[in-house]
């Protein structure tokens, strides 16, 4: 091999370690912006998962492959509520597309029935078109603004009393929420690290104003 060639492999070999320690250092200076953001809010941090969310039966979670949640901050009483960034890839090869959330996992004092809220929108009303209809409610304003869909109808509309279909339209919520078991997943599109402490109080907030009475209707397991 000539001098050339040679000296092409050492140039190359130079710049794929440039890049990597350039790469290290940015991920170093990603998790010390979370890691300061968590302390400042009360939170605790871990770059990774470590309380495995992933393994929690959310359809959010099946989807694609690859899936990693990441940059996790949470409250460090009670169920341990927390907020994290999640991706999945789906497709491969050239095909393939990285998918980016912010989600926060909220603890609930009764078993949820597995429900969906999420904002209505064209594509809810597509679904609707097509016959995958969602519960309707009296009031033709939330039936406008939301799509809720659930096996368990009674269970539906005894989490929207009322009261929550009130604060619902008052406040909206821009969140798709999924409730299963003793936990409810806020999904979001992909938020800054700034945003994650506020997220995860405002899905708390949600939580809050869920009924009462679920707890003696669905009671949470020992």
């Amino acid at each position: 091999m000539g001098a050339e060639p040679i000296l092409f492999v050492i140039l190359l070999l130079a710049a794929v370690g440039l890049i990597a320690v350039a790469a290290n250092a940015a991920n170093k200076r990603r998790i010390e912006r979370y890691r300061a953001i968590a302390a400042a809010n009360g939170l605790g941090f871990d770059p990774g998962d470590p309380s495995n969310v992933t393994s929690l039966d959310f359809e959010l979670f099946d989807r694609g492959h690859s899936a990693a949640a990441t940059f996790t901050m949470w409250r460090t009483t009670g169920h341990q509520n927390r907020v994290f960034q999640y991706r999945y890839v789906t497709g491969s090869g050239k095909d393939s597309q990285t998918h980016y959330n912010t989600c926060v996992l909220v603890g609930l004092p009764f078993n949820a029935a597995s429900t969906r809220i999420h904002p209505e929108g064209f594509g809810g009303r597509l679904m609707n078109m097509v016959g995958m209809r969602d519960i309707e409610f009296e009031s033709p304003t939330f039936n406008e603004r939301y799509r809720i869909t659930s096996p368990d109808e009674r269970f539906a509309t005894t989490l929207i009393d009322p009261t929550m279909m009130g604060w619902l339209l008052e406040v909206p919520c821009t969140l798709d929420l999924y409730l299963r078991g003793e936990w409810m997943l806020a999904v979001d599109h992909k938020r800054d690290p700034e945003v994650l402490p506020d997220l995860l109080a405002y899905a708390e907030t949600v939580a809050a104003h869920m009924p009462t009475v679920l707890q003696s209707l669905y009671p949470a397991r020992p």
